[in-house]
């Protein structure tokens, strides 16, 4: 977790939380506005969709639902 300071106007950082959530993969990341990754997490999901031979969508949405809290958290 990065710890939250104060800045002064003229030295703020912009710090972006972003969700992405692809076919098969839940993924998030914090990264500053120069585009340094500050912290990142990921979940993929191959083993869920491995029987089928490609991606359930029912199942994908599932498994997003299921890990987005723990990667944000993370």
């Amino acid at each position: 977790m990065v710890p939250h300071r104060q800045a002064s106007a003229s030295s703020a950082v912009a710090v972006v939380l972003g969700i992405e959530s692809s076919c098969d993969d839940t993924g998030v990341a914090i990264v500053t506005d120069a585009g340094r990754v500050l912290g990142e997490s990921l979940v993929g999901q191959a083993d869920v969709h491995a029987p089928w031979g490609g991606v359930v969508p029912k199942l994908a949405q599932e498994a997003h639902e299921a890990a987005i809290n723990s990667c944000v958290d993370e």
